[in-house]
């Protein structure tokens, strides 16, 4: 069943306010559709978009249209959040810019960036950029694991781990 809200929307939830102008709400499957730009508060963390959806039961959800995201210093942006809790995955996404991804410890720049949260591993796609505290890396496609520190860099890549820069069009590090 259906449900249709309209002008000055707020559902609060047990740990999230979400607010909106407008938002269709499925009572069978639990799931959020936003008919308008959306802000979802919880605890110390905000995320805005122009349109999209959240599966209250899977928690999962995807934000498109100017999707950003804030929680402290951590800050995204795309043209598209993807968001799975289940799978622990975050995915941002943009057609004709790149998606953003800074943090206190991290930035990152691709037309599409997966975080995989549990293992702590980056994916970056189409001309990425990563940047730590201790070394920054360039190339088409970077795949960079954070426990072990290890890069798998395609395209023409440069890595920088001062004082040493190495450029190959591969790279394992």
């Amino acid at each position: 069943k259906m449900a249709y809200f309209y002008e000055n929307v707020q559902a609060k939830g047990k740990d999230f306010i979400l607010i909106g102008d407008s938002l269709a709400y499925n009572t069978t499957d639990q799931k959020a559709t936003f008919l308008s730009p959306v802000r979802i508060k919880k605890d110390t963390s905000e995320v805005f978009s122009n349109t999209g959806w959240f599966d209250m039961d899977d928690k999962t959800g995807k934000f498109i249209g100017n999707a950003q995201y804030l929680e402290g210093k951590t800050q995204a942006a795309a043209d598209t959040i993807t968001y799975d809790s289940q799978m622990d995955v975050v995915i941002l996404s943009s057609s004709n810019r790149k998606s953003e991804y800074f943090s206190d410890q991290d930035t990152a720049y691709a037309q599409v960036i997966m975080y995989n949260q549990k293992n702590s591993t980056y994916a970056l796609k189409k001309d990425g950029f990563y940047k730590s505290k201790a070394n920054q890396v360039k190339g088409d496609d970077i795949f960079y694991d954070k426990k072990t520190e290890k890069f798998n860099v395609k395209g023409r890549s440069e890595v920088s781990d001062p004082p040493m820069i190495i450029i190959a069009d591969t790279i394992d590090y």
